[in-house]
């Protein structure tokens, strides 16, 4: 799944906690880039959590 897919599965997914998910496609283009802001957060976030984890990991190792 390439990044953009990513994106807009979490995007769509924080909607659907706010919102009935199924109107995301009736949504306007504005509050959907808010969403998508907020995944592409989270997505960062969990990436650098990972990135984190496997270092200590490799320190651990060493």
């Amino acid at each position: 799944m390439c990044l953009d897919q990513q994106i807009e599965r979490v995007a769509r997914a924080f909607y659907g906690v706010e919102n009935d998910e199924q109107t995301w496609d009736r949504a306007p283009e504005d509050l959907k880039d808010e969403f998508r802001s907020l995944a592409i957060d989270a997505i960062a976030m969990v990436s650098n959590c990972r990135e984190d984890s496997i270092g200590s990991r490799e320190m651990i190792s060493a």
